[in-house]
């Protein structure tokens, strides 16, 4: 009885070891389906989803000749424009774009962007002067009337 324990000890063992060495998922040599991509917005397409870019460079920094890339964008996907989340309708051909995403296997132009991140040059706001406008208000303010009252 005690031998029949052990073995069932020592066959759980081995099972968890191979288990473990065996890992889980994707090895490593194949590695993840998403790909990115720099470059710049050239057209998109709100009632589709659809976005063309003109790509110039991988996301990592290794350049590479540019070309054009088309994908769609999901429900799914998140859209940002200089750190705000926004929909796809807030970005413009010229945007400055990084996107990450993924070919479809089997339709080798459809890329689906999981994440897009866009930059666009923000006009700074106008300068405000604002001592006339508080010259104006302490001279329309109740006390300094009351005070031309005392006189």
């Amino acid at each position: 009885m005690v031998l029949r324990a052990n073995t069932i000890c020592l066959a759980g063992a081995m099972l968890s070891l191979g288990v473990l060495l065996a890992g889980c998922g994707r090895s490593p040599a194949q590695g993840s389906r998403y790909q990115n991509f720099a470059g710049e917005l050239t057209g998109r397409w709100v009632e589709t989803g659809r976005v063309a870019m003109t790509v110039g460079s991988i996301w990592a920094g290794s350049a590479g000749p540019p070309r054009k890339l088309e994908g769609f964008i999901t429900s799914d996907s998140e859209v940002y424009l200089n750190d705000r989340v926004v929909g796809l309708e807030e970005l413009s051909v010229g945007d400055k774009v990084r996107v990450i995403g993924y070919f479809e296997p089997g339709e080798a132009d459809q890329f689906w962007v999981a994440l897009a991140y866009a930059e666009r040059e923000m006009p700074t706001p106008a300068s405000v002067d604002f001592s006339a406008a508080a010259t104006q208000a302490t001279a329309s303010s109740p006390t300094s009337q009351e005070d031309k009252r005392d006189e």
